[in-house]
Formats: structure tokens, C-alpha cells, sequence
């Protein structure tokens, strides 16, 4: 087994490193739809960047377990898809296409959902947002120049429900890991939104200019505690800001369509597309931002990001599939305690990796109880077994 340079842990704390990985480009994934360009609208990704899925006006949803190196095709409910999220393991799906669909397999089978709100009798959400277990979902309608309420559904879109947020143009939504902490966006001066309790009720945020009036905002992201927000509006202006909307800071990105967002579970890392010209990536929340390697006038349509902001997918409308990955950061380990249960916890990250205990730092053994994801704060956790009280236990992660 090749070890990454160690980390112990007792309960007072410790040290880990990575080793570093090689930088690499865009990768350009033609296999989606066997070979052909598709017409994506919408990707969503797992916490860990394995699972990808993105929906195709003309052929469905596609589904990758192996960040984006093959796809399978699924069709049962989901010609012209147009909408897609997923829950951070990637199990619990949520689809827009000629209904609403729900998956809680992965994507293997789709249930119809009839109690779906819908417009004129059509199902037209614009958008969805889901919360890290998949329960909790965000939408709303596209009506045109009618506007739209937003939806909200506690039980992963089987029931919805509207709340006091305003009748309008809402372009895109985010919400928090645990589905309390809800943003919301809209075209043609109707501002931007935010609830802290699920969508019961909602704030109106006051965003400074520059930007250009009446504000068309086009996109939405959030950190998996919500503290962290990141918009983006026609103009190529991004804000940010770090106390959940009561306040923003702009960032200008070059380009009049900044089409699609995405962030890091800390809100570290973002993606930010312009509908026709380039991707930009930043490293610090938004204060510098880097243009990337792919086609410059390409129409992006969706992105996507793991937790960690290490596993990248971009869509081009009528194009393809692209993927990055580059360096991941290194994760602190932690003990934490829950219904007398203690936890060996760390941010869930997009390398492949296995828990190790030892009594006396010679001999490691790999811990088998697979990590499960904490679905309140996007952190892996693996239950601990109960230690002699006079003993010792050290952990470590390492690359199986």
C-alpha cells in the first residue's frame, strides 16, 4: 500500500500531507452520447466528483461513475431533460424533463412524480437545488415575463410547496448541505433572495452596483454552510459574500453572460462560466480569478464541482462534456462525538483513500466500516471502535 505522508491522531489533534499531484487540463469527454455532440443544459455532480449527471434536451440523462470517463444513458421519464441535482453520495436524483423524475438508485430507476407543480400544464422548472441527503429540493418555474413562485419539497420532490418569496423571473438557486439556508436569483431587477429556515420565509438582499440595471441575475452557488454565497450576473459581474447575503463583494469577470457557478463545500474554490466566452476559476473565494484552458467562444451552459473543488465538469450547450481535476488540498482529521458514538471525521475529498488505526505507530491496519457522509457539513466520518480507556489509538489516511 503507497502511503501519503502520515497523519496520527489523538484526541488532542495531528498532522497530515498529501502528496502533491501533477496539474492537469480540461479534458474533452466525447463518449457522452456515444461519439456525438449533444444539447446539454445542466450538469450535477457527486461530493467526491465520481458521479456526474447531465441532462440533454435530446437524449436524456447521461450518468458517469468514473468522473466522466464513460456515461450510460437513461431515458425512462427524461426525454428533452433540461434540469438535473443529485444528493452529495449521488444517489438521490432529481430530473426535469417532460415531468419531474426522481431517482434513490443512483439513477438506475426513475419515478414519475405526479404531485409536481406545474405551469399551463406543463412541468417547467427553470431550476433545482438539492440538499446534501437529497430530501430537501428548491425550484422554480419558468413562465416567462409571468414569473414564478419557488417551490420547495421536504420529502425529495414527492410533495411541494410554495412560501412567502416573491412572484418572479427567478434565473437560479443554491442551497446549503442541510436544505436550511436557500438563495434565490432573478432577471429583470427582482434581486436577490435569501431564507434561513428552508424557504418558510425569505430576505431581500441589497447588492451594490456595478451592474447593469434593471439586474439580470443568471447564477447561484453556495458553500455547504451557506455562510459563504457567490452570484453571478449579465455584465460578468460575480459578488460574493461571507455572512449568508446580509452583505457583497464584487468581482469582475470578463464577459457579458456569466451564464453558470458552482463552489467548494468552504466556499474556497468557484467555477464561473460565461455563456459565450471562457471559464474562470478562483482559488480564494473570489478575489483573483484565472481563465482556463478550454474553447473561448464556447455557449457553457452548466457547471459542476466536487466538495473539495478538485473534480470539475463543464457542458457546452450544443458541444460536449469537458472535466479537470487538479490538486486536492490536504484534509484535517478530527475526532468528533455524537449519541455517545465518537467519529473519526475529515472534508470529503475527490482522491480515493482508506482509514488506518495503530496502537503504537509500526503497525497500521485498515479500518473496513465504509465512510459515510455527513450530510449537515459534507465531512466523511467513520465510527470508531470502543478503545481499552488505558490504550492509545493513532489514525492516518492512505492511498489504497
Amino acid at each position: 500500500m503507497n502511503v501519503m505522508r502520515f497523519f496520527f491522531l489523538t484526541a488532542l489533534g495531528g498532522f497530515f500531507e498529501f502528496d502533491s499531484l501533477a496539474q492537469t487540463n480540461w479534458v474533452q469527454r466525447t463518449n457522452v452520447t456515444s461519439g456525438t455532440s449533444g444539447y446539454y443544459n445542466c450538469l450535477a455532480c457527486s461530493a467526491d466528483g465520481s458521479i456526474l449527471a447531465v441532462a440533454s434536451g435530446d437524449s436524456g440523462i447521461f450518468i458517469s461513475t468514473n468522473s466522466g470517463e464513460t456515461w450510460l444513458q437513461h431515458t425512462q421519464w427524461l426525454s428533452n431533460a433540461h434540469v438535473v441535482t443529485m444528493s452529495a453520495d449521488g444517489n438521490k436524483m432529481a430530473a426535469v424533463a417532460s415531468g419531474l423524475s426522481t431517482s434513490i438508485d443512483g439513477g438506475e430507476t426513475w419515478t414519475h412524480q405526479n404531485g409536481a407543480p406545474t405551469y399551463n400544464g406543463y412541468y417547467n422548472f427553470y431550476f433545482l437545488a438539492s440538499s446534501a441527503d437529497g430530501n430537501k429540493l428548491m425550484g422554480a418555474m419558468n413562465t416567462g415575463n409571468g414569473g414564478s413562485p419557488i417551490y420547495t419539497s421536504m420529502d425529495g420532490g414527492v410533495t411541494w410547496m410554495t412560501n412567502s418569496a416573491p412572484t418572479n423571473n427567478w434565473k437560479a438557486g443554491a442551497c446549503s448541505a442541510d436544505g436550511m439556508k436557500l438563495i434565490a436569483v432573478s432577471a429583470n431587477g427582482g434581486g436577490v433572495w435569501t431564507s434561513t429556515n428552508a424557504g418558510a420565509t425569505w430576505i431581500s438582499n441589497s447588492v451594490p452596483p456595478p451592474y447593469l440595471a434593471p439586474a439580470t441575475w443568471l447564477s447561484a452557488a453556495s458553500s455547504a454552510d451557506g455562510i459563504r454565497l457567490v452570484i453571478g450576473a449579465y455584465g460578468g459581474q460575480v459578488y460574493t459574500s461571507t455572512n449568508s447575503g446580509f452583505t457583497w463583494i464584487s468581482n469582475a469577470v470578463s464577459g457579458a453572460f456569466l451564464q453558470c457557478l458552482a463552489s467548494s463545500a468552504d466556499g474556497q474554490r468557484l467555477i464561473a462560466a460565461v455563456g459565450s466566452g471562457k471559464i474562470y476559476t478562483s482559488t480564494n473565494f473570489g478575489k483573483i480569478w484565472n481563465t482556463n484552458n478550454v474553447p473561448s467562444l464556447a455557449a457553457w451552459s452548466s457547471v459542476a464541482s466536487s466538495a473539495d473543488g478538485c473534480k470539475l465538469a463543464a457542458a457546452i450547450s450544443f458541444g460536449n462534456v469537458y472535466t479537470e481535476e487538479s490538486t486536492p488540498p490536504k484534509p484535517s482529521l478530527a475526532i468528533s462525538s455524537a449519541n455517545g458514538n465518537a467519529f473519526v471525521t475529515w472534508p470529503v475529498i475527490s482522491t480515493n483513500v482508506v482509514l488506518q488505526a495503530s496502537d503504537d505507530l509500526s503497525t497500521w491496519t485498515d479500518l473496513t466500516n465504509t465512510p459515510q457522509i455527513n450530510a449537515t457539513n459534507l465531512q466523511d466520518e467513520v465510527s470508531l471502535p470502543q478503545m481499552e480507556s488505558a490504550g492509545a489509538a493513532f489514525y492516518r489516511l492512505a492511498a489504497p
